[in-house]
């Protein structure tokens, strides 16, 4: 998984012209599937926004050349400081974005940022309505990262789901206790960026008795790349995941 402001350069223009650049830049074999995030700082979030309709749509099509799996749309934010209306209008971008994507033919998964009952029925009105939403995706990391509203956040995905009467995919980045819950309407994939950060860092998973994740220091000699280590941390990610809820999760 990669940003999407990564693939735009300062000026707005694609960075990358090629799947071969693009792999070359980042380290991965090129048949690799890459989802692009939309999840950022707001000053980057804003920055896609600042494009404008053509050059969202230039960028758009380089993506799609690309070969890009999947984006999932910039998660425009929600305010608790700021007047109502500002949250309507981040919404509206969103689903802007969301329909610039897949006009333009890239697969992207709908990111439905919401602060309240009435967010989360909006969502659920429009999603119910329109088959061609196929996938969501939501953020816990941030926002409603308290445990308390990491539940309110997530039934209120749920319901979304239970309107739409359909399975969908979602992606989620943050909330990991709550991905066995959203298992039940939706096909999950855990974007868990944190795996190089760690690698880098030297630290090395381990199940506990639990199940749960836990990560030890190991020490390297000097200038040793990190392959294995990330290699070992992507293997019991994984079967952590497939534990948690088999067959059912994916982690990007």
């Amino acid at each position: 998984m990669i940003k999407l402001y990564a693939l735009m350069s300062r000026s707005g223009e694609p960075r990358f012209l090629s799947r071969h650049e693009l792999c070359e830049a980042f380290q991965i074999k090129f048949e690799t599937p890459i989802i692009l995030t939309g999840v950022a700082r707001d000053s980057e979030v804003e920055k896609w926004w600042g494009l404008e309709a053509g050059g969202r749509r230039a960028m758009i099509e380089n993506f799609r050349d690309l070969g890009i799996e999947m984006i999932t749309t910039p998660n425009f934010s929600l305010m608790l400081d700021r007047p109502r209306w500002d949250d309507l209008h981040a919404m509206k971008r969103i689903l802007i974005a969301y329909h610039e994507f897949i006009a333009a033919g890239q697969p992207a998964a709908l990111h439905v940022n919401s602060r309240c009952d009435r967010d989360f029925q909006r969502w659920a009105d429009y999603v119910a309505a329109h088959d061609e939403v196929t996938h969501l995706a939501y953020e816990f990391a941030t926002g409603p990262r308290h445990p308390e509203r990491m539940i309110y956040h997530a039934k209120g995905l749920c319901r979304i789901a239970r309107r739409a009467n359909r399975r969908m995919g979602l992606v989620i980045r943050g909330g990991l206790s709550l991905a066995p819950s959203l298992a039940e309407h939706f096909d999950v994939t855990i974007a868990d960026t944190s795996l190089y950060e760690k690698s880098q860092h030297r630290r090395v998973c381990h199940l506990d008795e639990a199940g749960q994740r836990k990560w030890r220091f190991r020490q390297t000699p000097a200038g040793i790349p990190i392959d294995d280590i990330f290699a070992e941390n992507l293997g019991i990610s994984l079967r952590w995941a497939r534990e948690l809820i088999p067959e059912r999760v994916l982690v990007g």
